[in-house]
């Protein structure tokens, strides 16, 4: 309760500063209404869960010192249907520089690098009202250092030495011992591919260590938007077997403030090591290792102005397990998003 109450008094603060000389203040809220629906799980019907519910939110405090260092804060907002209360805490805080010569480097807590979501996990970022299953695979951030070198319009590449900080959705691999990686983003006309891998060093308490390996490939075909995406694990102990997973996205855009965009996601979970993400938490699901799972999602998104957005999806999902059996689960999401 008292940290509740110092995080808003820090967004006050923050609101009241925003106008004048100093920090640079940016934000956003996502507030809306979720139902999720299953018949049985193991054979025992189930109840089914719906409420309106604030799902995300935040302030970005950020100041700069000529034009080459940065300190930035993330004060943070999640919650969903089985969290009544929500969790606020500070999911980024890193300082930056920008060097003239291409080079740049970060210190602190920073946002994961990997995935089709990567550099726009934040709702306002997205079009779909969350970021599906595959992303749950990876941290939701790294803690330590990350260096870059941009080669301007040919590509940039990234790498860390880093700590992650992940969701309670799969084993905390790289908590025992900073994890390392590198990721390439490239662009050619209409393409935009990244691709990537990042050693993992085993959890605490699980001595089982690694690598990710990440590749997205993007098309803009205005009105037309497709990603392919995929994911592998391969994990050093040859009796645990590998997770894979590969998810498509394509967006429409039917007028300029209209567009409809779909996902489809496939998971295949040899190691045991992912649970359902936090979006299928919500159905009191059991708490259980899944051996696969897949997601259809497909919704529209009204955009009132660029600040401003409506969206509304239905996802269809279905997990397997070793014992339960699980029926397919439907969930409808509504969120209106505001960033400033």
């Amino acid at each position: 309760m008292i940290k509740n109450l110092i995080c808003i008094g820090v967004l006050f603060t923050a609101i009241a500063l925003a106008d004048s000389a100093g920090p640079i203040i940016s934000g956003y809220a996502d507030a809306g209404y979720k139902a999720a629906m299953i018949n049985k799980i193991d054979g025992e019907s189930v109840y089914d869960t719906n409420k309106f519910l604030i799902r995300e939110g935040g302030i970005f405090i950020g100041q700069k010192w000529g034009a080459e260092w940065q300190a930035l804060v993330d004060l943070e907002y999640t919650g969903n249907l089985g969290n009544s209360t929500g969790i606020f805490s500070v999911s980024q805080a890193y300082i930056s520089q920008n060097t003239n010569y291409g080079i740049s480097w970060k210190l602190g807590e920073f946002d994961n690098i990997f995935g089709y979501y990567a550099g726009r996990r934040h709702s306002f970022e997205h079009s779909l009202v969350d970021t599906g299953i595959l992303q749950h695979y990876f941290a939701f951030q790294h803690v330590g250092l990350q260096g870059a070198y941009d080669l301007g319009d040919i590509a940039k590449i990234s790498a860390i030495f880093a700590n992650d900080v992940n969701p309670t959705s799969r084993l905390n691999k790289g908590t025992r011992n900073p994890s390392y990686g590198v990721n390439l983003n490239s662009k050619w006309g209409i393409l935009n591919a990244s691709g990537g891998i990042l050693f993992t060093t085993g959890s605490v308490g699980v001595s089982r260590n690694g690598y990710i390996g990440s590749l997205v490939i993007e098309a803009d075909l205005d009105p037309l938007t497709a990603g392919i995406y995929g994911l592998y694990n391969r994990f050093d102990q040859k009796e645990v077997a590998d997770d894979y997973g590969l998810g498509v996205q394509v967006g429409f855009n039917v007028t300029q403030k209209t567009s409809i965009h779909g996902r489809f996601e496939y998971l295949r979970v040899g190691s045991g090591s992912f649970s359902p993400p936090l979006a299928m938490d919500d159905m009191a699901f059991p708490p259980v290792a899944i051996k696969s799972a897949w997601a259809a999602t497909l919704g529209p998104e009204y955009a009132f102005n660029e600040n401003l957005k409506l969206k509304l999806d239905y996802t269809l999902y279905e997990v397997n397990v070793s014992q339960d059996s699980i029926d397919p689960a439907h969930i409808i999401q509504a969120a209106i998003v505001a960033n400033f």
